[in-house]
Order: C-alpha cells, then sequence, then structure tokens
C-alpha cells in the first residue's frame, strides 16, 4: 500500500513542472500548493508572484490566501492591482499562470463563475479574479482539477477564462518577450525575467506617472492612459474590452491576439492531459500510478482522446511527501 493518495500525486506532479527561473503566477487553492511545494523542493528560485500585489514572495508557510500577511513580509516588492495587471501580466512578464476550474471543456476553456445560467444560477462560483487576463498573457497556462464528469464538462455553463475558444481554433497568439536567461539568488530585482522593478528606469519609465511605454497614468490626456495599458476596463487596448475581447490581449472567448500559449498542461487526480497539435483538443498523454485509461474516460463529460503512448507519472519521492506534508501542516521554513 503507498504511502501517498491521489491529491498528493496531483500536486506533486503539478509541482514538477515548475523549473528554477521560472516566473510563476499563482492562483488560490491547488495552484498555491504545489507552486510553494516546488520552491521548496527542485526550484528554490522560482519567482512566485501573487495577483494581489506580492512580487517575489518566498513564504515560510503555506499561505491562506492571495492575501496572506507573509507574503507582503517576504516579496521583494508589492505592487498595486493596476500595476500588477498592467506591467506584471499584460506585458508578458509572466512565465507560468497556475490557476484552477470549477469546469473545463475539451479545448481548455474555463468557468469560474456559475453553475447554471449566468440570470439566474444555481450556484455562484468565486468568480473570475485575475484569471482570465493570466490565461490570455501568461506565457503557459498550467490547469490543477481534479477530474470528474461534473469538472470535465463538453459544454461550459460560463467562459470565464479562455483556453483554445468554444472549438478550439479561436486562439491567436503573439509573441511574448524573450526571457532565455535564468535569474539568479544575486539578482533579486535585475534586468531579466523580472524586468528593472516598478521605478526603475527602463520598461516601466520613471514610475507610475512617468512618460514612456506605461503612458503617463491618471495625469494623461482624457484621463484614460492612451498608450500601451489602453484606455480602462472597457477600452480597446492592450487589455481587451471584457468579454468581447478586443484588443491585442484578446481576454474574452474568441482569444483574439492572446499574448500567451494557453493551456499547455491540464493536470488532474489521474494523470495530464495536453493539447493536440493540430486541433488543441485536450488529449490525456500521462496517467498516475494504478490509473487505468477506462478510469480516465468515466471521469471525463466527454469523449476523452487518448494518446497511442501513454506514459505512467513517475510516484512522489519521499522528499517531496515530506515537502507537501510540512506546507499542508502549514510548517515554518526558511525564506
Amino acid at each position: 500500500m503507498s504511502d501517498w493518495d491521489s491529491a498528493d500525486m496531483m500536486n506533486v506532479a503539478a509541482a514538477r513542472e515548475l523549473k528554477n527561473g521560472d516566473v510563476c503566477l499563482v492562483g488560490v487553492g491547488p495552484p498555491n500548493l504545489a507552486a510553494n511545494l516546488a520552491r521548496r523542493t527542485h526550484a528554490p528560485n522560482c519567482r512566485l508572484v501573487y495577483e494581489s500585489g506580492a512580487i517575489d514572495a518566498k513564504p515560510r508557510r503555506l499561505p491562506l490566501s492571495i492575501g496572506d500577511d507573509d507574503l507582503a513580509a517576504t516579496a521583494i516588492a508589492v505592487v498595486s492591482v493596476p500595476e500588477m495587471f498592467n506591467f506584471w501580466v499584460g506585458a508578458g512578464r509572466i512565465d507560468v499562470g497556475f490557476l484552477g476550474a470549477a469546469q473545463i471543456d475539451r479545448f481548455g476553456n474555463i468557468n469560474t463563475t456559475v453553475i447554471g445560467s449566468h440570470a439566474d444560477p444555481t450556484t455562484r462560483l468565486p468568480g473570475a479574479g485575475g484569471a482570465p487576463e493570466i490565461a490570455a498573457a501568461a506565457g503557459r497556462v498550467i490547469v490543477i482539477v481534479k477530474q470528474s464528469p461534473r469538472t470535465f464538462v463538453e459544454q461550459l455553463d460560463f467562459i470565464t477564462s479562455v483556453g483554445y475558444g468554444p472549438t478550439g481554433r479561436e486562439r491567436r497568439t503573439r509573441s511574448a518577450p524573450d526571457r532565455t536567461t535564468e535569474p539568479t539568488d544575486a539578482e533579486p530585482t535585475g534586468a531579466g525575467p523580472m524586468g528593472a522593478g516598478p521605478t526603475g528606469v527602463g520598461a516601466t519609465g520613471a514610475g507610475p506617472t512617468g512618460a514612456g511605454p506605461m503612458s503617463a497614468g491618471r495625469t494623461a490626456v482624457g484621463s484614460t492612459g492612451a498608450g500601451p495599458m489602453g484606455a480602462g476596463p472597457t477600452a480597446a487596448g492592450a487589455m481587451g474590452a471584457g468579454r468581447t475581447g478586443a484588443g491585442s490581449m484578446g481576454a474574452g472567448p474568441t482569444g483574439a491576439g492572446a499574448m500567451g500559449a494557453g493551456p499547455t498542461l491540464v493536470i488532474t487526480d489521474f494523470g495530464v492531459l495536453e493539447p493536440d497539435p493540430g486541433t488543441n483538443e485536450l488529449t490525456m498523454t500521462r496517467l498516475h500510478q494504478g490509473v487505468t485509461v477506462e478510469d480516465a474516460r468515466k471521469a471525463t463529460g466527454w469523449d476523452l482522446k487518448v494518446a497511442e503512448s501513454i506514459e505512467e507519472v513517475p510516484p512522489p519521492t519521499a522528499t517531496e511527501l515530506a515537502a507537501l506534508r510540512s506546507l499542508r501542516n502549514r510548517e515554518t521554513a526558511d525564506a
């Protein structure tokens, strides 16, 4: 009998996908656990970013939420939410977006808004948060979710965050900045994947009101800040126009012009799914130890596509399990 369960395997498999130097925007729930597990094991230089504004946080215990005080206490900077989504997310400075889901379809589109009709839902879910922007702009997106017919559905009740669009062909990506140099311990705020900080001379200009790529903020002509930051939440600019997705990021259900590659992995308690290179349909490529293809098919609300050659995910190591249990117990570790 193994000393781990399917939830352990899911979190360990997700953590293994992060590498040293990755700038990772962390969602709540399983993504939070997996990202911190990576930092405590094989990727101590993984840069954790939380949408509350904590940059390069090094939490000493598992954060309870994105507002946990340990994130602010251990981060190299805490920035405003507008700066987070315009300078960090919207500008393509996030390598990996870790997201969860209440529902996901065969093309990696996510629902975290409602179950049932939007006008009269049977269940109102936590909502979008920053997930639509993360799904659109992160270099790659990893979704962590337990697999069941209630979660893996033929049709979403609502598209909160776009994967590859309703037919798998709607997402059109644009090139993200080339960040092939891995940061080092000696360069926590230096030029590279993390940029030069919110007030440094460079990509952000001279601070939130400085002239440059970020425009002049609230002092700009028309008060909406014409330029790459767009003209507010309904403007057709860098961040798109809500559900219509007009603009360069295309955060709506069409996914037009999204910067990132979309959901490159969906990791569940059964195994790992990857988009088919031709159709973008999620395909089961790896199974956890003890799981069969038939098990995975029964846990899916559509006719699951399976790779011709299925790999088995290696079980958790003793080191991974010890770190995972320490995090769950909220035991303190060095930052």
